[in-house]
């Protein structure tokens, strides 16, 4: 039951994906309503897997690499509904409904085939979870950043018929800057948590080497923007690197979580 309705999940975000290209490459006024109905439609469908997920399990579902990646996506799309679309930035469902469509359709075909991990407790749960929504907010941060670059070339390539399509420059620039202030304290409460487990010692490891200059080059971000007063193409170039680390340290495995 859990893979059907992740399957189903997967196919609206796919849906909703398509429909949003669509709308962004194929017509002349911004409507986003029908494929936010279906990815808001498609997202309530993953909650329910979840909770489904969770009751078969007994215990919330961070455990193997599947899992993880079934509650990113479910993650990435609850920041974006819950705060994209308040921030005035709905065109950022477009690449947050593929991301979420391809975490969701992964962990359908992998559920279940990877040996969990044998951690066990709050704080083993309180790692992972807080991480996993780190680097949701990471992402979207990155997709705004993503979106700057398309819309800085449609205005030097005086596109505007389709440049009025995407939020300007200035709001993608300080909706990046809040999805890092959102996800920077979720980042550094996931890796504290992590350094709390029973057994815990530095080994460098390469997950937990990765994740640490993640969050290095997330401070430089900061710094650069707070205290350097830097913004626009500079920082957005700074945020598609931190993503790179993201994406990197989110798939290298490691020599003690297992995934």
């Amino acid at each position: 039951m859990t893979s059907a309705l992740l399957a189903l999940s997967a196919l609206g975000y796919w849906a909703s994906a398509i429909s949003f290209h669509y709308n962004l490459f194929h017509r002349k006024q911004r409507d986003w309503t029908q494929w936010l109905r279906i990815l808001l439609g498609s997202h309530a469908l993953h909650s329910v897997a979840l909770l489904v997920l969770t009751m078969q399990l007994k215990h919330f579902p961070v455990r193997s690499m599947p899992e993880v990646m079934a509650v990113l996506g479910w993650a990435l799309i609850a920041l974006y509904a819950i705060l994209g679309r308040r921030w005035k930035v709905d065109a950022l469902g477009g690449i947050a409904a593929p991301a979420a469509a391809v975490l969701t359709t992964f962990a359908t075909f992998t559920l279940g085939h990877e040996t969990p991990h044998s951690y066990r407790g709050a704080w083993f749960g309180l790692h992972v979870s807080s991480l996993v929504a780190s680097y949701a907010a990471f992402c979207l941060a990155a997709f705004c950043s993503l979106l700057y670059f398309i819309q800085s070339r449609r205005l030097k390539e005086k596109k505007l018929h389709t440049a009025f399509l995407l939020p300007s420059l200035n709001t993608l620039d300080r909706v990046a800057f809040r999805f890092i202030l959102v996800g920077f304290p979720l980042l550094v409460v996931g890796m504290v948590s992590g350094t709390q487990m029973p057994g815990w010692s530095w080994t460098w490891d390469p997950k937990e080497t990765l994740v640490a200059l993640t969050g290095a080059v997330y401070v430089v971000y900061l710094h650069a923007r707070v205290v350097a007063g830097w913004q626009g193409q500079r920082m957005n170039m700074i945020l598609l690197l931190a993503f790179l680390c993201v994406l990197v340290s989110l798939l290298a495995p490691g020599r003690s979580h297992g995934y």
